[in-house]
């Protein structure tokens, strides 16, 4: 193994490239000559060299280079498919970024050359000493001026030479030859220096300022420690410039930085290398804004707090990236001192210029009163939002957490799907933002579909005056991608956002928004599949959860989620709901609709699974070929169970059945008003769904039209084409999907859902589920019904029906190494060291040979077993250091993916045939089980629960919210109407669709069961016979039997309230019957419970 020094005849920190890398060298010679006299292009060579070098990378790793030859995509190839350290790909963006920003404006400044140089240092020393295998033993050195004497013959020759090696491309074939022709031993080592090389030595003072000064620089300041700096060069702060100036002084002591916009002091920076706890160093900055003088003609903003603190804004920090894990020992904190009431908090980033002149210029206190005065009138005005009671609660409880809890920056509500979120949340903002408490807010979602949704709904509803929000206050949508200042609310994807932040060359600045709102919040782990081309930045579910954590960590706002579903991990971002409106609750108050207990299904396959016997021929289903193939004969039996059908193997003749009996016993027909939605397994599995509904329907004689059935996934070009076609239009009636519906798309015509997938996620099945409970009145959709074929109920019969449990949160092996760290207590730290051992050897299990060998290399353990044995040997006190040790292990451990189970999937041709349909209710019961459970239950409580011992003994006198809270208690016992009206069918083979009052009082007084209908014709006929009526007033008796069949019970205040109050209410009644209407009512009630 050679080694590098840095002996040659031209001055350069990059000598090492010289003798095998004679282009890299070149460039980076080029880079620094023009470090001071022309840094715009030093920025430029810097990208060319580190774009060269990709490409080098991605020869030696024999990757494919991406089709659109972008540097971009070159990373995501290297990120995506080999082992480059992560701190090294982040390198490589930091030079694509800043080459691209000098490109774009032509110049650079001379610090972030110098900057720039010493990141470009770190990358090929890296490579030549993972690559080459040799030692680099040079210390990185400034470049001075001194070292180029302006020679431009000299750079003119090392221009042509670059032009003549481009064309030298011999060598470099034999090069890559050298590279990829290695054993995999020789393999594995390289892999292990990757990791090991990358891992940096201990910054220096001067790194850190350096990159402090980069950070600024990037926020918008104009800043370098060395240039503009008050204590060395005197410089002083000029109109017309923000500046970061360096050590300025604040009586006897020195700020780290001054920040000045043109001549007035705004902000002030604690920032030392060595600070354990950047919050408490806060103090040190509180200390120069109160000692800071107006020397030089500088000003100081006039706030409320100005007797106190000069500078209103004060900051700390050790240069270390923001970690939630490390709040307090990480990241830039804050603290706004016009209040002092005001709490410091974490920045993952500086604040640009234009967010704290912003800030300046507005006044929070003012928002927060402005709230508190507005009443809440316009959310409920017909001609506007007109929204429900339950919504108003909601926006209430998240304004009175924002009002009262101002350490807690986060409100989460859960509201059920089909309950108006999207109109509560327009209701929300325009409050909040009309108060003036928040100046921007985005609008965050996962969806393009979904984000495109919202900004429609924003821009159709009515708000004030007739107009829209989108006509009040300017909107930015997806596709907008910087925020403009006048813009109160952007629209945007998780995915976009990254992009921006992480990726883009004018990352956002942290103060861009103050709110952040997020639908569908609970999705930040239970992602679809399916994804928009932008998405593919995303790797996997780890992958989407770090980066929806990021956007929301990376902007100082306040964070508000909405979710059908809280899962723990919402809760662990948003904190517990402040508000909660449950499907059933919504069933109940009848603004969703009920589905009926499911229909299971069971076939001959799906009960026994499917065998190959020992000596059956195998075939199996070939991707890439698109074709069946036959395997041979297998030597040991082979079982799939239901849970692989359609995943592990393909089944033509179980779906056929299935579907056959849907249509032909329940059915489920194209011209049907009600919709059905169809879930498949994979893509592939769902084309065959939609092939065999063609043939089924052909074969049973039933014409579908060719735009009846069609599937929509990801897949498909036209995708929001059939979706708006699925809503409003006749056709398509059936879809087939994977997950692309199983959140946030509305169809209210849906009315039949069946699942030929699995699920294995609460969440994700209450989602499913909640596609078909909008009201669908004008197709009198009463129930929606679920045909189960894979025993997905009996999976969901396990949980508590209907409640969202969420399954814990997956967290990474860095997750679970950082919280390692921060465990004071021995206790503790024992428990989450065995969590990561347990973690490790689940994953273990699934790996392949070669992923085991690299685990032996990176842990030097031959076996997970051995190496939790020396896990647990390390002494307590110092196992934070151990594990901090193998962070490259904790990536590659969450990065892999086990292989071990990497079969093909089987094809089937086993014949099938329905067996059995029974219907799933509560607790997987029978139907009379199911109807004895209920009287039972009904006449252990009659006595315990007041509304129940109402019904039984004097249910005339049942009021609106006794009913109510009745249905309730049932409901989470599993009892309603729905179920119990089938269960008495199928029991009695008689079909009556009675009301749960009905039910209750067969149960408890053995009564006859009287379908609502009848008990309400036969009270109003009863009644109608009871007296001599004119015919006005028969028409009113008429009115009221009408309301009577849509609910169940009917008092005196219900007269004022529509549809009576419409045409006059009890006034107009008392006059009709001659002010007996109240005798009238109470005659009524009793003789419908006679």
């Amino acid at each position: 193994m050679t080694k590098h020094t840095s002996e040659s005849n031209t001055r350069s920190n990059f000598g090492f490239l010289r003798d095998n890398y004679i282009e890299l060298f070149q460039l980076a010679i080029l880079a620094e000559r023009n470090a001071y006299t022309d840094p715009g292009t030093t920025l430029s060579k810097l990208r060319i060299l580190a774009e060269k070098l990709t490409s080098i990378l991605i020869d030696f790793e024999q990757l494919e280079e991406p089709f659109d030859k972008k540097q971009f995509s070159r990373l995501a190839v290297l990120a995506n498919n080999s082992d480059t350290p992560s701190e090294i790909i982040s390198i490589f963006h930091t030079i694509r970024k800043s080459g691209n920003k000098a490109s774009h404006s032509g110049e650079g400044t001379q610090a972030e050359a110098r900057y720039m140089l010493r990141q470009a240092f770190y990358l090929t020393k890296w490579f030549v000493e993972v690559y080459e295998n040799e030692d680099v033993l040079v210390d990185y050195e400034t470049p001075k001026e001194s070292w180029f004497v302006v020679e431009d013959h000299k750079t003119a020759e090392l221009e042509e030479e670059l032009e003549l090696l481009k064309q030298e491309v011999a060598n470099y074939k034999l090069k890559i030859k050298e590279h990829t022709q290695i054993s995999e031993e020789a393999k594995q080592q390289r892999i292990e220096r990757a990791f090991s090389k990358a891992r940096k030595t201990e910054e220096s003072e001067a790194e850190t300022r350096d990159r402090i000064d980069k950070q600024l620089r990037d926020a918008g300041w104009e800043c370098d420690t060395e240039t503009l700096n008050y204590k060395s060069k005197k410089t002083l702060p000029q109109k017309g410039k923000q500046m970061a100036i360096a050590e300025w002084k604040c009586g006897t002591k020195w700020a780290d930085y001054a920040l000045f916009n043109g001549l007035e002091l705004i902000g002030i920076v604690e920032a030392k290398k060595h600070i354990k706890n950047v919050m408490s160093d806060l103090g040190q900055a509180k200390t120069y804004s109160k000692l800071v003088t107006n020397d030089h003609n500088i000003t100081f903003p006039k706030h409320a707090n100005s007797n106190t603190y000069n500078v209103p804004f004060m900051f700390s920090t050790n240069g270390r990236p923001y970690l939630e894990q490390f709040k307090t020992a990480s990241g830039i904190w804050f603290w706004d001192g016009r209040d002092q009431k005001n709490m410091a908090r974490p920045l993952s980033s500086w604040f640009s210029p234009r967010d704290l002149v912003e800030k300046l210029n507005y006044d929070e206190n003012e928002g927060v009163e402005k709230l508190q005065k507005t009443d809440y009138d316009l959310l409920s005005d017909p001609n506007g939002l007109s929204l429900r009671e339950y919504q108003i609660e909601a926006i209430k409880a998240v304004e009175q957490k924002i009002l009262t809890n101002i350490e807690d920056r986060r409100a989460l509500l859960a509201m059920a799907t089909g309950t108006g979120k999207t109109r509560t949340m327009i209701g929300m903002c325009y409050r909040l933002v009309k108060s003036g408490r928040f100046r921007r807010i985005l609008f965050l979602v996962d969806r393009r579909m979904l984000g495109k949704q919202a900004s429609d709904s924003f821009k159709e509803v009515h708000i004030e005056g007739l107009q829209t929000f989108a006509q009040i206050y300017d909107l930015q949508d997806l596709e907008d991608k910087a925020s403009e200042l006048d813009t109160k609310i952007h629209f945007a994807t998780v995915q976009g956002m990254v992009q921006r932040i992480a990726y883009s060359d004018e990352s956002p600045s942290v103060g861009d928004y103050d709110c952040i709102v997020v639908d569908e919040a609970h999705r930040g782990y239970t992602l679809d599949k399916e994804m928009d081309e932008e998405e593919f930045i995303l790797r996997d579910q780890i992958d989407f959860q770090s980066k929806y954590r990021m956007v929301l960590d990376y902007f100082d706002a306040y964070r508000i989620g909405l979710t059908a579903t809280p899962a723990l991990h919402t809760k662990d971002i948003f904190g517990d709901p402040v508000f909660m409106y449950s499907y059933r609750q919504a069933v109940i108050e009848g603004y969703l609709i009920d589905f009926e207990p499911p229909f299971v299904f069971q076939t001959i396959l799906s009960k026994g699974g499917i065998v190959w016997e020992k000596g059956d021929e195998v075939k199996v289903y070939d991707p890439e070929e698109n074709e069946i193939k036959d395997l041979g004969v297998t030597e040991d039996e082979i079982k799939v169970e239901i849970t692989g059908f359609n995943r592990k193997v393909i089944t033509e003749n179980f779906n056929r059945v299935i579907l056959n009996e849907l249509i032909s016993t329940y059915g489920i027909l194209p011209e049907n008003k009600g919709k059905t939605l169809i879930f498949a397994a994979t893509n592939a599995h769902a084309d065959t769904i939609v092939k065999l509904l063609f043939e089924e329907y052909a074969e049973l004689g039933e014409d579908a039209d060719a735009d009846a059935i069609a599937k929509i996934t990801g897949e498909v070009y036209n995708r929001e084409d059939l979706l708006r076609k699925f809503k409003n239009d006749q056709y398509p009636s059936i879809v087939v999907t994977v997950d692309l519906l199983t959140t946030g798309i509305d169809v209210p015509s849906i009315s039949n859902l069946v699942f030929l997938r699995r699920v294995n996620s609460r969440i994700l099945y209450d989602q499913m589920i909640g596609r078909a409970t909008r009201r669908c009145d004008e197709i009198g959709k009463e129930v929606f019904k679920i045909y189960d074929c894979v025993g997905v109920t009996e999976i969901m019969a396990k949980e508590q029906v209907m409640k969202p449990v969420a399954p814990l949160v997956t967290k990474t092996f860095a997750n679970l190494a950082e919280e390692l760290a921060i465990i004071e207590d021995n206790y503790s730290k024992e428990a989450k060291l065995d969590r990561i051992i347990a973690k490790i050897q689940r994953k273990i299990s699934g790996f392949n040979e070669q992923q085991k060998e690299q685990f032996e290399i990176l842990s030097g353990e031959p076996t997970a077993r051995d190496f939790a044995k020396k896990l647990k040997a390390i002494d307590l006190e110092n196992v934070n250091q151990s594990i901090e040790d193998y962070g490259h292990l904790w990536e590659f451990l969450d990065r892999e993916k086990g292989k071990a189970l990497n079969y093909q999937t089987l094809y089937s041709d086993h014949e099938d045939k329905v067996e059995e349909v029974y219907r799933a209710y509560d607790k997987n019961l029978k139907p009379k089980d199911y109807l004895e459970s209920f009287t039972e239950f009904i006449n252990s409580n009659r006595n315990e629960i007041a509304a129940l011992n109402i019904v039984c003994t004097k249910p005339s006198t049942l009021t609106r919210s006794d009913l109510k809270e009745l249905r309730l208690i049932l409901d989470t016992q599993g009892f309603n109407k729905n179920n119990l009206n089938a269960a008495y069918k199928e029991v009695t083979n008689t079909e009556i669709v009675a009301d749960i009052i009905a039910h209750i009082r067969t149960s408890a007084l053995g009564e006859n069961l009287v379908s609502h209908k009848a008990r309400i014709s036969n009270a109003v006929a009863k009644l109608k016979t009871s007296h001599n009526w004119n015919q006005i007033q028969l028409k009113w008796l008429d009115k009221i039997e009408a309301q009577l069949q849509k609910e169940s019970i009917i008092t005196l205040e219900d007269l004022n309230k529509p549809p009576f109050s419409v045409d006059g209410g009890l006034k107009r009644l008392d006059k009709v019957f001659k002010n007996e209407t109240e005798q009238i009512i109470k005659e009524l009630n009793e003789y419908l419970y006679a």
